[in-house]
C-alpha cells in the first residue's frame, strides 16, 4: 500500500527534473523516518542472527565434545580391558581422567588391534546417535515447520533451545556418573524430537523473509548463511583448546554447554521480537494452511507433468541427485575429519585441530560473502558456479587421498575445499528459476528431505569406511584412512558430471533462443 501511494505521488509530481528531484529527496526522508520507527529497526537491533549464533556456536562446541568424549572414554575402557584392570581403578590408572590419549599412547598401552576395535566402536556410536537424531528430526521438522506460518517463528526457535537444554542435562548425568555410553542415544532422541538444525534453520530463514524487503533478501540470506560458518569458526578452537587445557576432563564442558544454551533461550524468549504479524497469523489459521498439505503439493511438483514440463522435471531430479551427493560428502567430512586429523598420518593435537577447523570455517565465510557475490556480479550462471565449486573440492579430495601428509599441505587444501560453499546457494537459486514463486516453499521442503537423506547416507557410509592407519595397513588402500577421500572424490565426480549436464541444458536453451531471434523477420 505504501508503494502504491508513493507511485501516485510520483505521477502528481510532474515531469520536470526539479520536481522529480525534490520528490526523490522527500521520499528518501519519508522512507528513512519509516525505517527508524522502532517496530522496524528492532529487527536489526535485536537480530535473529544472534539466536542462531548462540545455537550454532554451542552445537559445534558440543559436537567436538561428543566426538572426543566418545573417543577418549571408549579407548580408555579398551585399555583397561586389555590390561585386566577393573573399572574401579581407572581414576588411578588415568590420573583422575586428566589424560588425553593419542594413537601412539593407545597402541603402547595395549595393541593395534585394541586401538582398531576402539575406533570401530567410536564410529558405531556416532552412527547410532546421529541416525536417531536425524530420523526424529525429519519427522519433527515436517510436523512443526508448517505451523510456524500459523503461530509465528519465535516459539519454534525457542523449542529447539529447550530440547538442547534437556539433552545437555542428560549428558551431565552420563558424564558425572560414567553411565553406559549408549545412554547418549537418549540425548540424541531429545535433540531430534525438539527439531534440531532443521527446525531452527527453517524458522530463521522464514523469519528473515518476513521482515526483509525483496531487494535486500539475498544479502540478508547470505549473512544468515555465513553465521553457520562463523559459529563453527568460533566453536572449534574454543572446544579443542578447552579439552587440551583441561587434560580431557569433560565435566566442566557440559556445564559450559548448558550455560550457553540457556543464554540462547533467554535471548530468544525475552528479547527477540516476533517477525510474523498478527494479521498474517490470523489469515493462516485456515485449515488449508495447516498440516502436510504443503508437503503433498511439493511432492507433486517433482512427480507430475501437470505441474512442470518434462525438461524442468528432469532438471529438478538432477538437482535432487546433486543435493544428495553434496550433503553426503559435506556431512561425511564433518563425521570423520576430527579422527583423520587426530590419528596417523597427521597425528595433530586438539589445539591444532581446532585451528584447522576455524581457518576452514573462516574461508567458507569469505567464499560466501566475497567470492560468490563476485561470481554473481560477473553474471556466471548457477550451473557453472555449481560446477566450479564441485571441481575445487574434487581436486582437493584427490590431493588428500594421494599425498597430503604435512600440516601446511592440509591447511592449504582445507582453504581450497571451502569453495564447496558456493554449491548450495547456486542450487537454491537455480531451483527458484525452475518453479513458480508460489511453489518455492513446498519445493524447498522436498529438497530439504533429500538433504536429510544425504546426511543419513554419510553418517553410515563414512563412519564404516574410515579406518585408522596402522603399521600393518600403511601400504593397503582398503585399510587406509585415505580410502574415505577416494570415495568422497568419486561422489564429487558424479556430482560434477550432473552439474555439467545442467550447464549443457542452459547452453542448449540459450542457443535455441538465439536461433528463434535470427528467424524473426527484420521490420
Amino acid at each position: 500500500m505504501a508503494d502504491e501511494k508513493e507511485t501516485l505521488l510520483w505521477k502528481k509530481a510532474g515531469s520536470s527534473a526539479d520536481e522529480q528531484e525534490r520528490y526523490k529527496q522527500e521520499t528518501f526522508r519519508v522512507r528513512l523516518r519509516r525505517w527508524l520507527v522502532w517496530k522496524n529497526i528492532k529487527f536489526f537491533v535485536i537480530p535473529v542472527e544472534l539466536s542462531l549464533f548462540f545455537y550454532l556456536f554451542t552445537v559445534y562446541f558440543q559436537m567436538q565434545f561428543y566426538q572426543q568424549y566418545y573417543y577418549q572414554r571408549i579407548m580408555k575402557q579398551e585399555i583397561l580391558d586389555f590390561n585386566n584392570i577393573s573399572n574401579e581403578q581407572d581414576d588411578w590408572y588415568f590420573e583422575n581422567d586428566s589424560t588425553c590419549l593419542n594413537q601412539d599412547d593407545i597402541t603402547n598401552m595395549s595393541s593395534q588391534d585394541t586401538f582398531l576395535k576402539g575406533q570401530k566402536e567410536v564410529n558405531h556410536l556416532n552412527i547410532v546417535t546421529t541416525l536417531i537424531s536425524l530420523s526424529l528430526s525429519v519427522v519433527t521438522s515436517l510436523f512443526l515447520i508448517p505451523y510456524s506460518d500459523v503461530y509465528g517463528r519465535k516459539p519454534f526457535i525457542a523449542i529447539v533451545f529447550v530440547g538442547q537444554i534437556a539433552a545437555t542435562v542428560a549428558s551431565i548425568f552420563i558424564v558425572y556418573f560414567k553411565l553406559n555410553m549408549y545412554y547418549f542415544c537418549l540425548t540424541a532422541a531429545i535433540n531430534g524430537l525438539s527439531g534440531g538444525f532443521g527446525v531452527i534453520l527453517a524458522s530463521s530463514f522464514a523469519y528473515i523473509s518476513d521482515i526483509t524487503p525483496p531487494r535486500w533478501l539475498t544479502i540478508r540470506m547470505a549473512v544468515l548463511g555465513a553465521i553457520i560458518f562463523v559459529g563453527a569458526a568460533a566453536a572449534s578452537p574454543a572446544a579443542d583448546n578447552w579439552i587440551d587445557s583441561n587434560g580431557c576432563n569433560f565435566r566442566p564442558l557440559v556445564w559450559l554447554i548448558l550455560a550457553a544454551f540457556l543464554c540462547g533461550l533467554l535471548y530468544t524468549v525475552i528479547l527477540l521480537p516476533e517477525s510474523l504479524s498478527k494479521d498474517i497469523k490470523s489469515k493462516n489459521h485456515q485449515p488449508s494452511k495447516k498440516g502436510f498439505r504443503a508437503l503433498v503439493q511439493g511432492i507433486k511438483i517433482f512427480t507430475s507433468l501437470s505441474y512442470v514440463d518434462a525438461s524442468t522435471l528432469l532438471k529438478l531430479w538432477i538437482i535432487n541427485a546433486i543435493t544428495v551427493l553434496v550433503m553426503t560428502n559435506e556431512t561425511g567430512n564433518v563425521e570423520i575429519i576430527g579422527y583423520f586429523l587426530q590419528n596417523k598420518p597427521l597425528e595433530w593435537d586438539y589445539t591444532l585441530i581446532g585451528y584447522y577447523l576455524s581457518v576452514s570455517s573462516v574461508a567458507h565465510v569469505v567464499v560466501l560473502l566475497v567470492i560468490l557475490p563476485i561470481m554473481v556480479l560477473a553474471k556466471i550462471s548457477d550451473p557453472i558456479i555449481m560446477s566450479i565449486g564441485i571441481a575445487f573440492v574434487l581436486v582437493c579430495d584427490i590431493c588428500i587421498a594421494t599425498f597430503v601428509s604435512k600440516t601446511w599441505e592440509m591447511f592449504l587444501v582445507g582453504v581450497f575445499i571451502s569453495m564447496e560453499a558456493v554449491v548450495a546457494p547456486s542450487l537454491r537459486s537455480y531451483v527458484a528459476q525452475l518453479v513458480k514463486k508460489e511453489d518455492l516453499g513446498t519445493t524447498f521442503s522436498v529438497l530439504a528431505a533429500f538433504q536429510i537423506i544425504g546426511t543419513i547416507i554419510a553418517t553410515v557410509v563414512f563412519n564404516e569406511i574410515y579406518t585408522p592407519q596402522t603399521t600393518e595397513s600403511v601400504n593397503s588402500l582398503s585399510h587406509s584412512p585415505r580410502l574415505v577421500y577416494w570415495v568422497s572424490a568419486a561422489l564429487w565426480g558424479a556430482g560434477l558430471i550432473l552439474s555439467l549436464v545442467l550447464v549443457f541444458f542452459r547452453k542448449k536453451k540459450k542457443t535455441e533462443g538465439e536461433k528463434e531471434i535470427t528467424k524473426r523477420p527484420i521490420q
